[in-house]
C-alpha cells in the first residue's frame, strides 16, 4: 500500500508542477503583446522569427520528441507578435530545448 501511496503522490506533484505555469502562461494571453520566450523549470515556451522560422520551430519540435517531451502547444503562429512558438515539457532535458 505505500508503495501506491508514493506513485500517487509522485503524480500529484508532476501534475502540479505541469499545472501551475500552464495555468499562468494561459492568462497572460497567446495572443498578448507581451508574448516572450518563457521557461519554469522543465516547461518552456520556445520562439522563431524571421524567414524559415516556421521550417526553424518544426525541426526544433522534432528533435524535442526525439527526447520524448510532451509538446504541449505545438508549432503555432503569433499574429500579433511575428512570431511561431512551441510550448513543451521536457523533463529529462531540463537545459535543453531554449531556443530564444
Amino acid at each position: 500500500m505505500t508503495r501506491s501511496l508514493r506513485t500517487v503522490r509522485r503524480t500529484a506533484s508532476m501534475l502540479a508542477a505541469v499545472a501551475v505555469p500552464v495555468v499562468v502562461a494561459t492568462s497572460l494571453g497567446v495572443g498578448s503583446a507581451e508574448a516572450t520566450p518563457w521557461r519554469f523549470g522543465p516547461l518552456y515556451r520556445g520562439e522563431f522569427s524571421g524567414e524559415g522560422a516556421e521550417y526553424l520551430c518544426n525541426k526544433a519540435l522534432a528533435l524535442e520528441k526525439a527526447y520524448r517531451a510532451v509538446v504541449i502547444e505545438p508549432c503555432t503562429y503569433d499574429a500579433a507578435e511575428g512570431v511561431w512558438y512551441r510550448v513543451v515539457f521536457a523533463p529529462d532535458t531540463l537545459g535543453f530545448g531554449s531556443s530564444s
